[in-house]
């Protein structure tokens, strides 16, 4: 009995200000409701009757314990009556959908200073919840690969064995490799940072790397497999290929270079005592050799192997390039009467014959190539035979030199020499 007058003391205080309440929550669009002291709704605007999904009118007399979890129904209660701002509150609708509200209760007593019931405003942030765990979501994601490719990064730069560089715009190192900092002698990364290629290398190299770096962060253009010599001021050299991108941000912006430089000094020096020893070598040991790839790749001369029936085998990259080929397959089983006029083609088959059967190599021979398509160059051609592992001639290897413009200057400067000795004619 005690509860239920208490209840409808509760009641009948809030009724005798029902006009003012109704009036304050009616003008108002935004969800309000008064909730008695048991979490009961005594009054509500359609806004609030809409935000937990009960048709209009019908939300007054039921509780606020039917919308929200029972172990949180007290805590609620509580808050509500000391007027504590709930940042957010879980509720369940009719139609079995969840809703996030930032709840703000205001509480009322009665002239006894007794508790009545609270003014409470419930504000939807389903909306804003889902974006901001949306948002957070992103945030991790981009955190996640920001730690990933971080952790890539520095795996890169300390185990490879390649110069990798970061410079800014002044072309100052902004993070470096491992393998940098070794062969500059230092032993911490920081000694590298904010520095140049001054303080590491000779003036004639800085120089030249500071002009290159500073033209791509203008043009945007970069530089790719360049071959250099690298002179360091502790006396050491050393030939690299490197290659230099530009490096941007976010926008698009150019903010500094990447740079990596592969240290090739064994293989340069292996392709020169390769070039040297070509002649000496047999065919296993060439073509099972990684270097001649490399030689074939780069040679500016014709190098070309053929077989006991001198159809080419195998050839070099600048060969490919004159005959106007896609690739050295095309060459392959192919003889010189496919690209070159008969005369020449003949004269070729002749001496690589004889070069076979007398063992005899033809060195520094100068002759003139015709192609089929027309065109001359001229040459000075080394051939020699090529032997198998038992000592057998298997065929030839030829390297050719392109002497054209040479040759035509010479040719010139005799047609000048011949026309300046000549007698002009007696006249009558």
């Amino acid at each position: 009995m005690t509860n239920k007058r208490s209840k409808k003391e509760n009641k009948d205080a809030f009724l005798k200000d029902y006009n003012i309440y109704s009036e304050i929550i009616e003008e108002i669009n935004a969800p309000l409701c008064f909730l008695d002291p048991n979490g009961e709704f005594l009054l509500s605007n359609p806004s609030c009757d809409d935000l937990l999904g009960i048709s209009k009118g019908n939300l007054r007399g039921r509780n606020l314990k039917e919308f929200i979890s029972p172990k949180m129904f007290k805590k609620v209660k509580e808050w509500i009556k000391n007027g504590d701002d709930l940042p957010e509150l879980e509720i369940s609708k009719k139609e079995g959908k969840n809703n996030a509200l930032h709840v703000i209760s205001s509480p009322k007593y009665n002239k006894k200073s007794k508790y009545i019931g609270s003014l409470v405003f419930f504000e939807d942030i389903s909306v804003r919840k889902k974006f901001e765990c949306k948002l957070q979501e992103q945030i991790e994601e981009l955190q996640k690969e920001l730690v990933f490719k971080n952790n890539l990064l520095s795996s890169l730069l300390y185990k490879t064995p390649d110069h990798v560089y970061f410079k800014d715009r002044e072309s100052r190192f902004v993070r470096v490799s491992r393998a940098f900092v070794e062969d500059l002698g230092i032993e911490n990364f920081n000694d590298v940072i904010g520095k140049t290629d001054f303080d590491f290398f000779t003036k004639s190299h800085a120089e030249q790397a500071y002009r290159e770096e500073q033209e791509m962060i203008k043009t945007k253009k970069p530089v790719i497999g360049k071959i250099i010599e690298e002179s360091y001021l502790n006396g050491k050299r050393a030939w690299v290929s490197t290659t230099k991108v530009p490096w941007y941000n976010e926008k698009g912006n150019v903010i500094g270079i990447l740079g990596v430089s592969r240290n090739i000094t064994e293989t340069k020096e292996l392709e020169k005592k390769l070039k040297k020893r070509l002649a000496e070598l047999g065919e296993e040991v060439i073509l099972k050799s990684n270097l001649l790839s490399a030689l074939l790749d780069n040679t500016p001369d014709h190098v070309y192997f053929k077989d006991k029936k001198s159809r080419f085998i195998q050839a070099s990259k600048s060969v490919v390039e004159k005959l106007r080929l896609k690739s050295v397959d095309e060459l392959i089983g192919k003889t010189d009467f496919d690209y070159f006029t008969d005369e020449h083609a003949e004269e070729a088959f002749r001496d690589e014959q004889k070069i076979m059967e007398t063992g005899k190599p033809i060195e520094g021979k100068i002759e003139r190539e015709t192609y089929s398509d027309g065109r001359i160059a001229w040459v000075s051609t080394t051939k020699i035979p090529r032997y198998d592992e038992k000592g057998n001639i298997i065929g030839t290897l030829g390297i050719s030199r392109d002497i054209t413009q040479q040759k035509e200057k010479e040719i010139k400067e005799k047609l000048k020499d011949s026309a300046g000795k000549k007698k002009p004619e007696d006249k009558g």
